[in-house]
């Protein structure tokens, strides 16, 4: 890199930084229908009242503090400790009064009352240290390590340690470096380093529940485990390793940031199975097994092909791929679900089903149970989580940058979506129109009739589907208020006016509503259940600077 300067230059400086503050967040939800005017289903047409008021707070504290010395020309040091410290609580209180007399609307008036309470408490105290060096200024290094320890953890679990190594070379800095005129920035960089995922809450305690027992001819009331507990229960791993490339060509008008990745995480935390002969209430309990690994890509590209007074065109290229497998489930089998398993070799909680065949034999345009068949193998279907997500973002600045147009895309693909609503409505309801309708197309009358098959023989596969799409997701407006206006007033220097559309369009295969509307709930799973989409919104902002 170059040679070392005996220079004695000493310079040095601390700064110390301290934060503390409460986050505060207070929730009532009230459910309410008046007797005679719910729906008739179940009890509710006697009519309910019920309350759910939830409180949330998180108080939290840091301190770190900045030690910078640069002993020599060739070499700066910045040491930074700290410690934080997070405390969470979190409670809800519930009430509830189940057939109401007619004209009542409180829950006191209910006939069958009915009350719940529920407390969560989460802490996390962490120290950590990090030493950087720079040489020349052109070669960073940087170790850190943290220590966390959490109330999640397993009683016999004490402190979780988390070191990190990296570094950053501008190689556009050395002296033979033969594209200057060409090339304004060429950084290199590598990081290894790990971080931790905790257990849930409470996955780590035992619970107990009331029973009752016959002892001397007569029921006496006693304790049961509710739940087991782990008293080993550790945080999952994350250790990754990235390199990647940053690069500024022609004046900076072309760039571009490059890293690829490989994430492995150790001890993930899976419900393992429990044998009935336990006698818990629970049929599972959380327990380090699992190993997983995500590899991938990450990009962002920009470039400026016009840059005049007049006209700017500006393009940003901004995208990912991950591709995600299970390597290790411990000592346990596979986890199969009705739609989801975990598979050594496969994506994490990746869709399963039994595929079908079918044939409109009698040539009626109605598919019947007879004209569908189910294959007797399971087979893997996809994804739940996209391996490819790109957006693309176009702007144009016109008339000296006092006007400016931008538009936002975004795209997903490589993974599926369960379509719940259409299969909900296949199933039950009997409205969905693959199940009524003659015109509906074959291969959606088909998951259909799949799904109605009797007993083990049903399939959801014709519900899994491709969630890809393209989705205008954004255009704007920005309009630069010119200073002769804005000074006309006493308090204002800068103003400027923005108007936005968002959702404005979806250009997709998927037949549901939208696919954006499938969310993460149990196993995170992707589906679309009588959610709503994206809302199409327009906005008009004005910023102004005093």
């Amino acid at each position: 890199i170059g040679g070392i300067s005996p220079t004695w230059t000493p310079r040095s400086w601390v700064q110390v930084r301290a934060n503390a503050g409460l986050d505060y967040a207070a929730q009532t939800d009230d459910n309410y229908c008046l007797r005679d005017e719910c729906p008739n289903f179940g009890q509710n047409r006697l009519g309910f009242r019920g309350q759910t008021r939830t409180r949330l707070f998180q108080y939290t504290g840091d301190i770190l503090a900045n030690f910078s010395f640069r002993p020599f020309s060739w070499l700066s040091t910045r040491t930074t400790p700290g410690y934080q410290y997070i405390y969470r609580y979190d409670d809800a209180v519930s009430a509830s009064g189940a057939q109401l007399p007619p004209g009542a609307r409180t829950i006191s008036d209910g006939a069958v009352p009915g009350a719940g309470q529920g407390t969560t408490v989460a802490k996390t105290a962490g120290l950590f240290i990090e030493q950087n060096l720079q040489f020349f200024d052109k070669l960073d290094v940087v170790a850190s390590v943290r220590a966390d320890e959490n109330s999640a953890f397993g009683q016999n679990f004490g402190v979780a340690y988390y070191p990190r190594l990296g570094f950053s070379y501008q190689m556009h800095q050395e002296g033979w470096f033969p594209f200057k005129d060409k090339i304004n920035v060429l950084r290199l960089r590598s990081t290894w380093g790990q971080n931790g995922l905790r257990p849930g809450t409470t996955a780590a305690l035992q619970f107990f529940a009331g029973n009752a027992y016959r002892a001397n001819a007569a029921d006496v009331p006693g304790l049961i485990f509710q739940t087991l507990g782990n008293v080993d229960l550790r945080p999952a791993t994350l250790t990754e390793l990235e390199g990647g490339l940053d690069i500024e060509l022609f004046e900076s008008r072309f760039t571009a940031s490059l890293t690829a990745y490989q994430r492995q995480t150790d001890d993930e935390i899976i419900n393992q199975v429990l044998a009935p002969s336990i006698g818990t209430g629970a049929t599972t309990r959380a327990a380090n097994l699992g190993r997983t690994q995500n590899r991938g890509f990450e990009y962002i590209l920009t470039a400026r092909p016009l840059q005049a007074n007049a006209l700017g065109w500006d393009v940003t290229l901004n995208g990912s791929f991950n591709r995600n497998r299970v390597l290790s489930l411990g000592n346990i089998p596979p986890t199969i679900g009705q739609t989801q398993r975990r598979v050594v070799g496969y994506p994490d909680n990746g869709f399963w089903q039994r595929p079908y065949t079918f044939a409109d034999a009698n040539g009626n345009g109605m598919l019947e149970l007879s004209e569908v068949t189910i294959l007797p193998d399971v087979q893997f279907v996809g994804p739940r989580l996209p391996e490819h997500e790109i957006s693309l973002i176009n702007g144009v600045d016109l008339f000296r940058n006092q006007l400016r147009l931008s538009a936002l895309t975004d795209y997903k693909g490589g993974y599926f979506i369960l379509n719940t609503t259409e299969r909900f409505r296949c199933g039950t309801r009997n409205n969905a129109q693959e199940r009524i309708d003659p015109s509906a197309p074959l291969e959606r009358q088909a998951r259909c009739v799949a799904f109605l098959q009797p007993g083990v023989n049903s399939s959801q596969f014709g519900y899994m589907e491709d969630g890809s799409y393209i989705r205008l997701r954004e255009i704007a407006a920005t309009w630069r208020i010119p200073e002769t206006l804005v000074r006309r007033t006493r308090y204002l220097r800068s103003g400027t006016l923005t108007l936005a559309g968002r959702n404005l369009a979806v250009w997709t295969d998927y037949t549901g509503v939208d696919p954006e509307t499938a969310g993460g709930g149990l196993g995170e799973t992707q589906d679309e259940f009588q959610i709503t989409p994206p809302l199409r919104t327009w906005t008009l902002r004005f910023n102004f600077g005093f």
